[in-house]
């Protein structure tokens, strides 16, 4: 089996021309880790030997990895560990494609150690709890919990029913979960506001106010339909 690494010469990138690859596009760590790769999928992988008979075959597909791997600049075994670790998991006849690689190579709450929603939701009551001083001693989940409870607003996230704190909890910890794993905690647009409690019948109310009335507020309206129709 030939490395790329040692393959990603001046002439075969020549024989490439067409495909307008040139050999600066190629970063020599990416090369050294795709050959780690192939060597694993070549363990692994019952199908590999007779995927990859063709050495030219099995070259070419290891230019195009290398390429990928330096646009990504995935450069370290740490960087694919999770994406092996699937690869593993699944014994893969066949190795698995380019694509497919590249998406377990995304860091995920699971590679990165953090709580599932649920289990994070739990932490989440006890930190918030009323003269608490707990705090998890990873200092990264710390951070998040602590950033969605200050999102939520720790007074109105302590006194909601379960059901409604865990809903809550959910749709803000998939948000800065998400912003954390981008590099950057932010502020968090509040959810839409729950209307569910506002009755047909009642917003058929609000909705007869006279048209000279709408550009007022409620209390202003309702004391004016009052002192036109005579109420006191």
């Amino acid at each position: 089996m030939k490395h790329i690494a040692d393959i990603t010469n001046l002439a075969f990138l020549d024989s490439a021309r067409e495909e307008k690859i040139e050999k600066n596009t190629l970063d020599p760590a990416c090369s050294q880790l795709v050959d780690q790769v192939f060597i694993k999928f070549a363990l692994l992988c019952r199908e590999y030997d007779a995927l990859y008979a063709d050495a030219e075959r099995e070259n070419a597909e290891k230019l195009q990895w290398t390429l990928a791997f330096t646009k990504h600049n995935l450069k370290t075994k740490s960087h694919i560990q999770h994406a092996l670790n699937q690869t593993e998991k699944h014994k893969w006849g066949r190795p698995p494609q380019l694509g497919q690689f590249l998406e377990w190579c995304k860091p995920s709450l699971e590679s990165l150690g953090f709580p599932s929603p649920l289990e994070a939701h739990a932490i989440s009551i006890q930190m918030n709890a009323q003269f608490s001083i707990y705090k998890h001693e990873d200092k990264r989940i710390d951070l998040v919990i602590r950033h969605v409870i200050r999102q939520i607003g720790s007074f109105q996230y302590r006194t909601m029913s379960a059901i409604d704190s865990k809903k809550a909890f959910e749709a803000y910890y998939a948000i800065a979960t998400r912003d954390y794993l981008n590099g950057n905690l932010k502020d968090i647009d509040k959810m839409m506001e729950d209307k569910t409690h506002v009755t047909e019948e009642v917003e058929k109310q609000d909705n007869i106010v006279m048209p000279e009335y709408r550009s007022l507020g409620r209390e202003e309206s309702l004391a004016a339909m009052k002192k036109l129709l005579g109420s006191k």
